[in-house]
C-alpha cells in the first residue's frame, strides 16, 4: 500500500484538468519515445560505422578525452541542473519566465567551468600524456568541448523545465545526425580516421547546433537578471548534494577506464569503450522517464497527488519486468549481430557487454524511482546511493579488473547499478510506503544470473 499522503478524494473539479494533463503527457511520452528511436537508429548506424573506420587504440583515446570532458562537466555543470526544474517551475508559473532561475544557475555555474579550463591549460603536458597523444592541441579541443557542452547543458535544462521537450528531442537527434556525418566522412576517406580530426569535427557540429537552439530559449535564457544572496543561497542548498551524487555517477560511468588502462592496455579499453557505447545507446532511453516524470510529478504533486500512487503501484514493477524479458533476449542474441558486422574486432569484451546488458534493467528502474524522491526533496538520499555504488564500482574494479580483464569492469558495473536500485527501493518503501516483495525477487534472480552466470567461469582473484 502506497503512503496515504497521496490519496485524495475524487473531485469532478479535477476532471478537466486531469484530461489536460493526460494528453499533454502522452503527447511529450510520444514526441520523447519517437525522437529518442530516432536518434537510437542514427546513433546505430554511426556507431557501427564508427567501430568500423577507428582502431582500438584510437577509440581508447577518444574514449579518455570523453572521460576528461565528462568530469569537468560532472564536477562543474551536471550537478546542479535539476536546480532550474526544482525553482524554475515557480517562477514560470508565477511570472512566466525564467530569467532569473537560469541567471541564479549561471552565477553559480561559470566560476567552476572557468576554474576547470585553466586547470586544462596549466596541466597540458601531463593531460596530453595521459591521453596519449602527441599534440598540445587536444587541450585547446577539451576547453572548446566544456564550453559549449557546458552551454547546451544549460539550454536543455531550461527547456525541460518549459516542458518544451519537442526542442531537446531535435537537438539530440542533430548530435546522431553530426555523429553520422562525421564518421561517414571518414568512411567515405574525405577525412584522416584519427582522434583529432574526430572530436574537432564533433566540436564544430556542437556549435553549430548551439547557434540553432540560442533563438528557441529567448525570454528564458536573456536577459541575464540580477541575483541576490537568497537566491544563489536557495539555489546551492538545493542542487550541492547532488555534486556528490554526480560525481558517484561519473566514478560508476568512467572508473572502469581508469583501471582498464592500467591493468588491459588501450586496445582492451577500445574495445570495452566501444561496446559500453553500445549498452549507453540503450540505457539513454531511461532518460526519457526522467525527462517526463520529473517536471510531470512536480504538477502532480501540487495538483493531483493520488496520481503519484497509481504510478508507483503499477509502473516500476512492470518496466522491471520488460526491461529484464528484454535483456534476457539481447544477451542471447547479440553475439551474432557483432560477428557479422565486426568479426572478432570485438570479442574480447563481448562477455562483459553480455553482463552490461543485463544491468539495463535496474537502471530503467532506478530511473523510475529518482523523479519521485527528488520531487518530494530527497535529494541527499539519492546521491548517497549513488555515492555507494560508486564505491562498490570501484572496489571491485580494484579487485576484479587486475585478474579478469574487461569482464571484471562489466561485473562491476553491474554490481554498482544494482545496488543502487535496491537502496532507491529502500527508500520508497521508508518514505512512502512502496511494496518492495516482488520488486525485490526480480532484483535478486538478475543478481544471482549475473554472479553465477558470469562468476563460474571466471579466474579466481589472487
Amino acid at each position: 500500500m502506497i503512503d496515504q499522503r497521496f490519496a485524495v478524494a475524487a473531485n469532478p473539479n479535477f476532471s478537466k484538468l486531469r484530461s489536460s494533463l493526460r494528453g499533454k503527457f502522452l503527447k511529450d511520452a510520444a514526441v520523447l519515445t519517437i525522437g529518442r528511436g530516432i536518434n537510437l537508429l542514427v546513433g546505430t548506424l554511426s556507431m557501427l560505422i564508427f567501430g568500423v573506420v577507428m582502431n582500438k587504440p584510437d577509440i581508447a583515446v577518444i574514449s579518455l578525452f570523453e572521460m576528461c570532458v565528462g568530469l569537468a562537466m560532472t564536477l562543474g555543470v551536471t550537478w546542479n541542473a535539476s536546480g532550474i526544474v526544482r525553482f524554475g517551475k515557480a517562477e514560470l508559473h508565477n511570472d512566466g519566465t525564467l530569467n532569473k532561475t537560469a541567471t541564479t544557475r549561471l552565477y553559480v555555474t561559470f566560476p567552476f567551468v572557468l576554474i576547470a579550463c585553466v586547470l586544462v591549460l596549466i596541466f597540458h603536458s601531463e593531460l596530453i600524456q595521459y591521453l596519449n597523444v602527441s599534440s598540445d592541441a587536444f587541450a585547446w579541443a577539451l576547453c572548446c568541448s566544456l564550453l559549449i557542452c557546458a552551454l547546451h547543458d544549460h539550454l536543455s535544462a531550461i527547456l525541460l523545465a518549459r516542458e518544451e521537450h519537442l526542442k531537446n528531442t531535435l537537438f539530440f537527434v542533430g548530435q546522431a545526425v553530426t555523429k553520422l556525418v562525421v564518421v561517414s566522412a571518414f568512411l567515405l576517406r574525405w577525412f584522416e580516421a584519427d582522434p583529432f580530426n574526430y572530436v574537432v569535427a564533433l566540436v564544430i557540429g556542437d556549435t553549430l547546433l548551439l547557434g540553432l537552439r540560442l533563438p528557441g530559449c529567448r525570454g528564458s535564457l536573456y536577459p541575464l537578471l540580477p541575483a541576490t544572496r537568497q537566491d544563489l543561497l536557495s539555489f546551492f542548498r538545493y542542487t550541492s548534494p547532488q555534486l556528490f551524487g554526480f560525481a558517484g555517477i561519473y566514478v560508476v560511468n568512467w572508473i572502469d577506464v581508469y583501471f582498464i588502462r592500467e591493468y588491459g592496455g588501450m586496445s582492451a579499453l577500445g574495445a570495452y569503450q566501444f561496446l559500453y557505447t553500445v549498452f549507453m545507446k540503450f540505457a539513454m532511453f531511461a532518460f526519457v522517464a526522467n525527462a517526463l516524470l520529473f517536471p510531470r510529478i512536480m504538477e502532480w504533486k501540487k495538483k493531483d497527488p493520488s496520481k503519484i500512487s497509481r504510478f508507483l503501484e503499477f509502473w516500476p514493477l512492470r518496466v522491471l519486468v520488460c526491461m529484464s524479458v528484454l535483456s534476457l533476449l539481447g544477451v542471447a542474441l547479440f553475439p551474432l549481430g557483432f560477428g557479422i558486422v565486426f568479426g572478432d574486432k570485438y570479442s574480447i569484451a563481448y562477455p562483459a557487454f553480455a553482463i552490461l546488458v543485463l544491468t539495463l534493467p535496474c537502471y530503467f528502474f532506478s530511473y523510475c524511482l529518482i523523479p519521485v524522491l527528488n520531487s518530494f526533496d530527497h535529494v541527499k538520499y539519492v546521491q548517497c546511493a549513488n555515492l555507494l555504488a560508486a564505491g562498490v564500482n570501484l572496489v571491485i574494479d580494484f579487485l576484479l579488473v587486475a585478474s579478469w580483464g574487461v569482464t571484471g569492469a562489466g561485473v562491476a558495473t553491474f554490481l554498482a547499478y544494482w545496488t543502487k536500485a535496491v537502496m532507491l527501493l529502500i527508500l520508497m518503501h521508508l518514505f512512502f510506503g512502496m511494496r518492495i516483495r516482488s520488486l525485490g525477487f526480480l532484483l535478486l534472480f538478475l543478481l544471482l544470473l549475473v554472479l553465477v552466470g558470469f562468476g563460474s567461469g571466471a579466474p579466481d582473484v589472487p
